[in-house]
C-alpha cells in the first residue's frame, strides 16, 4: 500500500499540473488571436477617426460633399462590413448577437443623420459613436 501511494499523489499532481497549464496555453492562443482580430477590425476604423478627430485627408475616398452619413456609410459599405465579417469568426455565439444589434444600431444612427454639412459637433458626435461602438465590442484583452 505504501507503494501505491508513493506514486500515487505525485503522478496525480503531474497530471493535474500538465492540465491546468494546457488550458492555460488554450486561453492564452485564444485571447492572442481574438486580440489580433480585434486590433485588424479598429483599424479599419482609423481613417474616419483620423479624419474626425483631426481634420485629415482620406486618401482614396470619395467626394461626400461634406455630408456626414454619406461620409461614413462610405467606409462602412465595404471596409467596415468586410471587417465586421472576419471579426466575428473569433466571437462566442453571444458576443455576435451582441455585435449584430450594435452594428445595426449603428447603421441607423448613420442612417439618421440629416444631410448637414460636417460641423464640429457633428464630427465630435459621430467620433464619439465610432469609439463607442469599437471599446465596447472590440477592446483588446
Amino acid at each position: 500500500m505504501k507503494i501505491v501511494t508513493n506514486y500515487f499523489f505525485p503522478l496525480v499532481t503531474l497530471l493535474l499540473g500538465f492540465l491546468i497549464g494546457h488550458r492555460l496555453n488554450i486561453g492564452r492562443d485564444q485571447r492572442q488571436e481574438f486580440n489580433k482580430a480585434a486590433a485588424t477590425f479598429r483599424d479599419t476604423f482609423r481613417h474616419e477617426i483620423a479624419f474626425l478627430r483631426y481634420n485629415t485627408g482620406i486618401q482614396g475616398a470619395q467626394s461626400t460633399d461634406g455630408n456626414i452619413a454619406q461620409f461614413l456609410r462610405t467606409g462602412m459599405v465595404n471596409r467596415h462590413t468586410e471587417a465586421l465579417i472576419n471579426f466575428r469568426k473569433h466571437l462566442s455565439p453571444l458576443q455576435r448577437r451582441s455585435i449584430d444589434k450594435a452594428w445595426e444600431e449603428y447603421q441607423k444612427q448613420i442612417d439618421d443623420y440629416k444631410p448637414t454639412l460636417m460641423s464640429e459637433k457633428d464630427k465630435k458626435t459621430a467620433l464619439e459613436m465610432i469609439e463607442t461602438f469599437l471599446d465596447k465590442h472590440a477592446k483588446l484583452k
